[in-house]
């Protein structure tokens, strides 16, 4: 039987009490158990269900390149799937543009260009 561990935020007792009758918790939102897969995706469905504003995830064990699989409910940062291989996007508000960055010169470039082109900064003739 496999490892899985939930990790919950800002859910109600009623969802720690269920994740405790199947899971141990070592330490405040961490729950681990070891338990077969039907039992498992039934209580992520549950904890789905249940968990209302808070957040969840699930990581345990799966027959693929590294190993283990993970899902996310309720969070900022979901899963993508790149070649196979699972990973975590954490999309970063501040960037804009069509890739996510900004456009522009940098703060430094700017520095730098006023520094090389005024008589203050720049090298005495």
């Amino acid at each position: 039987m496999p490892l899985a561990v939930i990790t919950v935020k800002n859910v109600s007792p009623s969802v720690r009490g269920d994740l405790s009758k199947w899971m141990q918790e070592i330490a405040t939102g961490v729950y681990v158990g070891n338990f077969n897969s039907r039992i498992r995706e039934k209580l992520w469905d549950r904890v789905k269900a249940n968990v209302g504003k808070g957040e969840a995830t699930i990581s345990y064990y799966c027959r693929n390149e590294i190993g283990y699989s993970f899902d996310t409910f309720n969070t900022e940062r979901f899963v993508v799937d790149v070649d196979g291989i699972p990973l975590v996007f954490v999309p970063n508000p501040d960037k804009v543009g069509e890739y996510g960055t900004k456009r522009g010169f940098s703060n430094a470039s700017r520095n730098r260009s006023w520094r090389k082109h005024s008589s203050v900064g720049g090298k005495k003739k």
